[in-house]
């Protein structure tokens, strides 16, 4: 039970924070513009906010045939003979 109401009275704590925060960035402004370049509120009010970086797009593997099957062959296979000199000229 106390931990219930700790974490409600954290809560109206935050909000209430929230809205005091709101109100006075609305209610906020200079009379010239030297005074809001000074301004921490100003600043922080007109810094960029972070891009959020695009998502990388995660694709599944594709299948790749490891092996390619082989040509059959007919059983007919001629030998390349080249002619060939059985020994060495003499000397």
């Amino acid at each position: 039970m106390r931990n219930k109401v700790a974490m409600r009275l954290l809560g109206a704590v935050l909000m209430v924070t929230v809205v005091a925060l709101f109100t006075h960035a609305i209610g906020h402004w200079h009379a010239n513009a030297f005074d809001e370049l000074h301004c921490q509120t100003c600043q922080a009010a007109h810094t960029a906010n972070p891009q959020v970086p695009a998502p990388v797009a995660v694709r599944p593997p594709v299948p790749v045939a490891r092996f390619v099957p082989v040509e059959e062959r007919a059983a007919d296979i001629e030998l390349p003979l080249a002619p060939s000199a059985p020994r060495a000229p003499p000397v």
